[in-house]
């Protein structure tokens, strides 16, 4: 409890807070679109053939950083990375960055990027992530920033 004291003190007030609480909103806001639109199964499946992200200009630094990054591990997954999250990375890794990663990744690019997203969420969400440990604050701070402004973005966008 001391440690997520001092993690709520260190954020307090701080765009990393604004950046957290906006990525789970606009998560759930996303969840709820689907849900109205009668899909309350696959959603991010369902939205990812809705909207293509990767049109958008306005996120395309934030979809780059995201994906520059070092995998998302997953909190319930032993702190490793998925299968599914390694291969929607390095497909869009291929594709956005002209890398050459072995993947078996068989969706779109939006798709791929909503699967990394939810794990970001997830992982804040379910799990917490409460890190004090400078870089892996800084890391965070990065994946819940872009994840944040791409959310927000779609939300936006949404018919």
């Amino acid at each position: 409890m001391n440690e997520f004291r001092k993690f709520k003190e260190l954020i307090f007030g701080s765009d990393y807070a604004h950046y957290r609480n906006n990525l789970r909103e606009n998560f759930t806001g996303i969840e709820n679109y689907c849900k109205a639109n009668g899909i309350a199964k696959n959603q991010h499946e369902w939205l990812s053939h809705r909207i293509n992200l990767m049109e958008f200009k306005d996120i395309e630094n934030d979809i780059l950083e995201l994906i520059k990054l070092d995998y998302v591990r997953a909190n319930d997954f032993e702190f490793q990375v998925k299968p599914i999250i390694k291969n929607a990375t390095d497909f869009l890794r291929n594709d956005l960055l002209d890398e050459k990663n072995e993947h078996t990744f068989k969706n779109n690019q939006t798709r791929a990027l909503l699967y990394i997203i939810e794990q970001v969420r997830n992982n804040l969400t379910h799990d917490g992530k409460v890190e004090l440990e400078n870089n892996q604050f800084q890391r965070n701070e990065d994946l819940i920033k872009c994840c944040s402004r791409i959310l927000e973005f779609t939300v936006q966008n949404l018919e």
